[in-house]
């Protein structure tokens, strides 16, 4: 801390004290901080070998001049118990000092190390380090002194140092074994011994007698000063998978500890891990079928060191539910062990199969596989063991694939019977045989023929039991046929049989009751169902289906009948279904039916959308080739109508054209166009010109009659979806046309049947006309004996490509105006004020027209009207637009010049002077006149 005071000398020359500071003010202390000094001693040396300190001097060190800078180190001996623990906490003071070392000069950063020492005796040492600043008489002031007993100052003297490396990892069955480095001074007689302790799997290493396994033969020591001597451990195959921990131990002569290893130490642990062995089951087979494990042995595997190896197999059957999953976890227990594979060698890497098991029942199956090394006196040592329900360690059995058929219906007194489907695999080469067979049983049922309950298949309602089939491979097997002996419902039973050689029958599958197929209703006659194709596309072939169930009597056969039945714009029926002869469009040939199954009608192709009514009619020709009516279908069933839609389109015309440019509409079919039933289609296009407003818009509904068609395009075939376009027309005025595609079907006879019309102002079927763009500017004002003329400006586009012309015509309508020279009444032009007619000019593109001049022959307005015309190659003439009466920009104004009456000079003066003014006075008034003409004329006048 620094404290200033200051003072006043008076002229006396006394001191006067006038003011001092306060200790510890802020700002007035100065921290002086010792030079970085770190030190490391040398951690362990042997007895008998020098050991130092070194000084990191990181500094700064200060070379002020007057002063430099030493160090010195010391060391003391400290009291350590025969482990090599410190007996009491580090202590440095004088009587246990063991070594000074000369003082050595600081004159920079960097290391500074201390004099070498050799220790005269084991055990630990505690440096400590003195930094001085040195004055120039040579006191000496501490700058930095280390602690006793800092970290990495430290040196541990040992009797022996001994570096061990173990053989980090080997597979069961190779050899292992410890490599000691010995440096230091070696009494006779020394032994060193290694034991090997199998780990405990806690996380702090455990070497106790408990799991000591190994304890290896002394090796003897050579006597003396060594350096780093390797001496090995007899090699030893240890037993078991797992880590071990090494712990070699010096003795002397009288067998006292010179020194002796850590448990768990670096470098001394081994581990011990089994051969590669993956397993892989065979996943599925279906009852009766071979299955085995094979265990994949990647080893390595040692054969050399007297041991031989095999591997075991077992196999636990897994309860599961019906579903197949499993009741519970994986469990492989005594009780549930179903086989045991004799234990197979392993001679080295490859693959081992188990022998092959036929499981005796459907499920889930748990393989485990056990590796084993065996000594020479077969004891068995426990590699590796797989774990239940491992990946790739189950096989699941199937049953072999059984589907059942019976009669579903028959007539009564008509014999029935049930058909297995075997699609198997059926496994008939190992040892087993198969069979099946058949039971039916009969079911309660109300009047209407409905269970009376759900279906029951028990001893007190079996009606029959076939006998039992043999199963030979895949195929159909029929049970015996039975004739039931009264109508109702009956359910069929199938059940699979493996058959053992000595007779023992295990359940491979076995039918539900009242399985879907397997129920066989007796009746009295055939049931027909029917269905009809429920849509098709105009063009396309219907037809109607009879399905057929049961027995079916001879002489049976079916035909069918269409009905056409009206509907509504929305595809509606107008009233309810009607099937009479006057709405009969299609009767279809008789269809003889020879048994179950499905039986169409002919092929027909309706000729218009709508709806159509199918009926079947069940025959019975006797045996004198009388035909009865045994059964006939309801007009309107479900499933017994077929709608015919015409086929999908859409249409987009034109929607903008400037008159004289070609339009047309466009079809997209989207189809389907059906053209292999002799069909052909054609697509007609029609436009309608509707009337318009001035502003463009319809003067009424749209309308598209007779009257007002204009355009009929020729027909266009169509042979498939896609755009369809009409022929392009030129309409001959502004407006909106309104097109109409119509899509015709055609027989091979040339009949055209309607399909589908588009409907009047649909949206994007107009076409709206416009004129090309046309503008005029008349002169605004002239003098009356000066020429004046119109100008049509023409922004187009002009179309000169499809062999039309253009004209365009001017004329101007004389119009009366009151003295002040405003109008007396509305424009008018009217073929009585017209006055001029400038004969008609050619326009072939856009750009400037004027009409031919014209010299109006009294003063007053003029309305000009501009008229464009289109021309057909035929000369007919057609109004593209015309400009309106009295439009801005389209008024002359012609003024007379103006006339001053004659000025009389007085009596005896000159006429000239006179005579001149009035000349100036007359060009005034032109020139005033043409500026203002100037100023009001447009950018073209």
């Amino acid at each position: 801390f620094w404290v200033y005071t200051l003072y006043y000398v008076d002229d006396d020359g006394r001191t006067q004290q006038v003011q001092t500071g306060t200790c510890g003010a802020p700002g007035e202390t100065t921290t002086v901080t010792a030079p970085g000094v770190s030190t490391t001693a040398q951690t362990e040396v042997p007895l008998g070998f020098k050991a130092r300190d070194t000084a990191h001097i990181t500094g700064p060190i200060a070379t002020t001049t007057g002063y430099s800078w030493q160090i010195g180190f010391k060391a003391y001996k400290q009291a350590t118990d025969t482990s090599g623990n410190l007996t009491g906490a580090p202590v440095c003071e004088a009587a246990n000092l063991a070594f000074t070392s000369g003082v050595k000069p600081v004159t920079g950063v960097g290391d500074v190390t201390s004099d070498e020492v050799v220790f005269p005796s084991p055990g630990k040492y505690f440096w400590v380090q003195t930094l001085w600043m040195v004055a120039g008489d040579g006191t000496r002031f501490v700058a930095a002194q280390g602690v006793c007993g800092a970290p990495g100052e430290t040196t541990k003297v040992n009797q022996v140092n001994i570096t061990t490396t173990a053989t980090s990892s080997v597979t069961l069955g190779q050899r292992a074994h410890d490599v000691a480095r010995i440096t230091g001074t070696i009494p006779p007689g020394s032994q060193l011994v290694w034991r090997i302790y199998k780990s405990t799997g806690t996380p702090t290493p455990v070497c106790e007698p408990a799991n000591l396994v190994h304890t290896s033969t002394p090796v003897g020591i050579a006597s003396g000063l060594v350096n780093g001597i390797e001496y090995h451990s007899y090699p030893v195959i240890l037993t078991a998978p797992g880590v071990y921990y090494w712990i070699e131990t010096l003795t002397d002569i009288d067998g006292n500890t010179i020194t002796q290893g850590t448990c768990g130490a670096d470098g001394e642990t081994t581990t011990v891990t089994p051969p590669g062995v993956s397993t892989s089951a065979t996943s599925s087979v279906t009852l009766g079928q071979h299955a085995r494990d094979t265990a994949h042995i990647t080893g390595p595997v040692a054969t050399d060191t007297g041991h031989t190896w095999e591997v075991g197999f077992e196999a636990f059957k897994q309860t599961t539910d019906a579903a197949g999953n499993l009741v519970s976890g994986s469990v492989c227990e005594a009780a549930n062990l179903v086989f045991t594979s004799g234990t197979k060698p392993v001679t080295g890497t490859g693959d081992v199969d188990s022998d092959p098991v036929v499981f005796t029942a459907p499920g889930t199956y748990f393989w485990i596989a056990t590796l084993w090394m065996v000594d020479r006196d077969r004891t068995r040592h426990l590699a590796t063991k797989g774990t239940c329900g491992a990946s790739g360690e189950t096989t699941t059995v199937t049953q072999p694939e059984v589907s059942t058929t019976a009669h579903s219906e028959v007539p009564f007194g008509f014999p029935a019977h049930d058909t297995a489907s075997i699609t198997g695999p059926i496994a008939t080469d190992t040892r087993h045989s198969w069979e099946v067979g058949f039971q039916a049983f009969k079911q309660e049922v109300d009047t209407a023929g409905n269970l009376v309950s759900g279906p029951v298949c028990e001893a007190a309602n079996l009606v029959f039991t076939s006998g039992a089939k043999l199963v030979t491979g895949v195929g159909n097997i029929d049970s015996d046929a039975v004739v039931f002996a009264a109508p109702g419902t009956y359910f069929w039973v199938q059940t699979l049989w493996m058959v053992d050689r000595d007779g023992t029958r295990y359940l491979a599958t076995q039918g539900t009751c009242g399985a879907a197929g397997e129920t066989t209703t007796v009746v009295p006659v055939p049931n027909v169902s029917t269905a009809a194709q429920p849509e098709v596309v105009l063009g396309q072939y219907a037809h109607d289906t009879a399905i057929v169930t049961g027995q079916v009597y001879r002489g049976a056969s079916i035909g069918f009948k269409a009905y056409k039945q009206n509907v509504d714009a929305a595809g509606n029926l107008t009233g309810n279904p009607v099937c009479e002869q006057s709405s009969l469009v299609f009767t279809s040939g008789m269809k003889p039916v020879t048994g179950p199954g499905r039986v169409d009608s002919d092929a027909t192709v309706f000729t218009a959308p709508g709806k159509y009514f199918w009926v079947e009619t069940l025959y019975y020709t006797d045996p004198t080739g009388r035909t009865h009516d045994v059964q006939t279908g309801t007009c309107g069933a479900v499933g017994e109508i077929t709608t015919v839609t015409p086929p999908g389109v859409s249409t987009t015309a034109q929607p903008d054209v400037i008159l004289g440019q070609p339009a047309h509409d466009t079809a997209h079919v989207t189809g389907p166009i059906t053209t292999d039933t002799g069909h052909s289609w054609q697509v007609e296009f029609q436009a309608f010109k509707q009337s318009t407003d001035t502003s463009g818009n319809l003067v009424s509904v749209p309308a598209c009659e007779a009257t007002n068609l204009v355009f009929s395009s020729t027909a266009k075939q169509v042979r498939s979806a896609g755009d369809v376009d009409s022929d392009s027309v030129v309409f001959t005025a502004p407006g909106k046309y309104f097109w109409v595609a119509t899509l015709w079907m055609i027989a091979p006879d040339g009949t055209r049947h309607f399909a589908t019309k588009g409907t009047c102002g649909a949206d994007g079927e107009t076409t709206t006309i416009t004129p090309p763009g046309v503008s005029t500017t008349a002169h605004s004002e002239v003098l009356l004996g000066f020429p004046a003329h119109d100008t049509a400006h023409i922004t187009g586009p002009i179309t000169t490509d499809t062999e039309h012309t253009w004209e365009v015509e001017f004329r101007a309508f004389k119009q009366a105006v009151d003295t002040s020279g405003n109008l007396v009444s509305m424009p008018a032009c009217e073929a009585t004020n017209l006055v001029f007619s400038s004969t008609a000019k050619q326009v072939r593109s856009a750009g400037d027209v004027d009409s031919d001049p014209v010299v109006f022959t009294a003063p007053g307005k003029y309305f000009w009207v501009a008229t464009l015309w289109m021309i057909a190659p035929d000369g007919t003439r057609h109004v593209a637009t015309q400009g309106v009466c009295g439009a801005a920009g389209e008024t002359t104004t012609v003024t007379a010049p103006l006339v001053l009456p004659p000025v009389l000079p007085p009596t005896g003066t000159a006429s000239v002077p006179m005579a001149i003014g009035g000349l100036v006075l007359t060009l005034l008034g032109v020139l005033g006149f043409l500026l203002r003409r100037r100023k009001a004329a447009s950018p073209l006048g």
